[in-house]
């Protein structure tokens, strides 16, 4: 892990981009990111104000996406941070099924999520 990352979740300075369309699980989870020292934008809860930030923002370092956002499916959304190479995790109540296979590789968390799960699957710049 890069030095700069000296936080024990390694998300410390780094600016993460957040989607969560339910309240608590959102604060919960925007709380523990802050506790991390991390630069925390969002919770974000619609598609479309999602993907107009990311087209608009600065790329982040890691985006948490839950995988449905007011019933609305999140991954299209994924071609995005993808062009960014920026890494990101679908946090999500639902199993494995609910991914398409064209994201099949990306780390998925359960919700409500521990964040030293879901950040240590693969935190920023692929560190673990």
């Amino acid at each position: 892990m890069p030095e700069s990352m000296t936080s024990s979740l390694g998300v410390r300075d780094h600016r993460v981009f957040l989607t969560e369309d339910e309240l608590l699980l959102a604060e919960d989870l925007r709380g523990e990111l802050e506790r991390q020292e991390a630069d925390v934008t969002g919770p974000l809860g619609t598609v479309a104000d999602a993907l107009e930030f990311l087209r608009m923002e600065p790329a982040p370092c890691l985006a948490v996406f839950d995988i449905s956002l007011q019933d609305e499916m999140v991954c299209p959304m994924a071609d995005v941070p993808r062009a960014q190479d920026v890494t990101f995790i679908f946090a999500t109540g639902s199993d494995a099924q609910a991914i398409p296979p064209t994201n099949a590789d990306v780390p998925r968390a359960g919700t409500p999520v521990e964040l030293k799960h879901l950040v240590g699957t693969s935190g920023p710049d692929g560190a673990v």
